[in-house]
């Protein structure tokens, strides 16, 4: 019952926050569309974007001006994206008065989490792309960190795998999936 009452104060003090995730399939790559990937995103207007798969590699500053002066909004951006493979990035609307009081990226550019003030309140912000293959360890850390910084947390992204292995209609996780799931 603690954990509702903790949702009950943020819902009543920061209000209603609406995120989106997005996997952008190597968003500044050759050919890749950049900007009207940007326009896609940034479309609904949310407050908070949470990207996985980006690529960013030498593109960051770049993506990061995009991100702040397109049509639709602006977003001041968090990555953990310099290769040019994976890559995860958390944009929030900048007219979201906000301060990052803490940041982990992990080494392998998977997990981009943001311990986030937003107006008064402190949340974990938390960009996930998932290992491809069923790796509970990668979740498991993932969980530890979240536990040790012990905040509400809203995490998004592309887990990339299913550890319900449970057989049969009942999992919905594995409905229409691959032949993998």
């Amino acid at each position: 019952m603690a954990g509702s009452n903790i949702l009950k104060k943020l819902k009543l003090t920061i209000g209603c926050i609406n995120v989106n995730s997005f996997n952008l399939s190597t968003l500044t790559g050759r050919n890749s569309k950049t900007y009207l990937k940007i326009e896609g995103v940034t479309r609904l207007r949310n407050d908070v974007l949470f990207m996985a798969d980006c690529r960013l590699n030498t593109k960051e500053t770049e993506w990061s001006k995009l991100m702040g002066l397109n049509m639709n909004c602006s977003y001041k951006t968090y990555a953990n994206s310099g290769r040019d493979s994976r890559g995860v990035a958390i944009a929030v609307k900048r007219s979201i008065f906000h301060e990052v009081v803490d940041t982990f990226k992990s080494a392998d550019q998977n997990v981009l989490l943001m311990k986030i003030k937003i107006k008064g309140i402190l949340i974990v912000l938390g960009s996930i792309y998932g290992p491809n293959n069923n790796d509970a360890e990668f979740f498991e850390r993932l969980r530890t960190k979240l536990t040790e910084w012990g905040l509400p947390f809203i995490i998004g992204g592309d887990f990339n795998t299913i550890l319900d292995m449970t057989v049969g209609e009942g999992n919905l996780d594995k409905i229409g999936g691959g032949e993998n799931t």
